[in-house]
């Protein structure tokens, strides 16, 4: 019995050397090393899905507006061309006139042939809506919480106190809906029609929230309706190519 144990130790023992003689050596092996992807930045033209051969300008249409919020509709109007100009490689026209209702062939060709462009860009604001709601909440002690403004991806985390106590809660949000008809002036063809929406938006603590005006959830809701006009554009896009 004394001579089995004895044996039993000693493979035990053995067994420990081998398992520790492994990871020593797995520690001082060092990794091999990954080979290094390399690449270069290469500049890609993405085409709109129409033919647009034929189009060198385009003339833009101040933004109608069939909502109560009045005003706005040409700071949105400045933005889009400003993101044409920069983002496309048409020649720009303003054109400072009202549409009212839906833009019609016979009306982009008018224009067409009056401002000499080769397609006419309408755009309607749909919808409009400024919302800020406050609302209490019990919360317990050591609680986080946090906020997001939408197209930023503004995020903030704020601890609310040891103590478990009410916290007043804010949501203030914009949300807006344009849609845009993109017409060819020769031939009075719809080329390309788009209902856009865009919406910024944070959550919060009042005190943080209530710093925040309209202004900056406008702005971000804004971006969102105009960067699908890359649609209508050569766009340029930048990528990675592996080597």
């Amino acid at each position: 019995m004394k001579r089995e144990r004895i044996v039993s130790n000693l493979i035990l023992f053995s067994a420990l050397l081998i398992t520790l003689a492994y990871l020593l050596a797995c520690a001082t092996v060092p990794a091999p090393d990954m080979p290094k992807r390399t690449y270069v930045e290469e500049w890609t033209v993405i085409k709109p899905k129409f033919d647009n051969s034929d189009i060198k300008k385009i003339g833009v249409v101040k933004l109608s507006n069939a909502t109560l919020r009045k005003g706005i509709e040409d700071n949105i109007t400045a933005n889009i061309v400003a993101y044409l100009r920069e983002k496309g490689d048409y020649g720009i026209v303003i054109i400072n006139e009202t549409v009212d209702g839906l833009p019609t062939s016979s009306l982009a060709q008018k224009l067409g042939k009056q401002y000499g462009v080769d397609a006419v860009l309408f755009g309607n604001l749909d919808f409009y809506n400024y919302d800020s709601n406050t609302w209490q909440e019990y919360i317990k002690g050591n609680a986080y919480t946090s906020g997001f403004i939408g197209y930023y991806g503004y995020i903030y985390s704020k601890r609310y106190g040891t103590e478990s106590h009410y916290v007043t809660w804010m949501k203030r949000s914009v949300s807006m809906t344009v849609t845009y008809n993109f017409i060819n002036s020769k031939t009075g063809e719809v080329l390309w029609t788009e209902t856009a929406d865009g919406k910024s938006w944070i959550k919060g603590g009042v005190d943080d929230v209530s710093t925040r005006d309209e202004s900056v959830f406008f702005k971000g809701a804004q971006e969102e309706i105009i960067t699908c006009l890359k649609e209508i554009l050569n766009y340029k896009m930048k990528y990675r190519k592996y080597i």
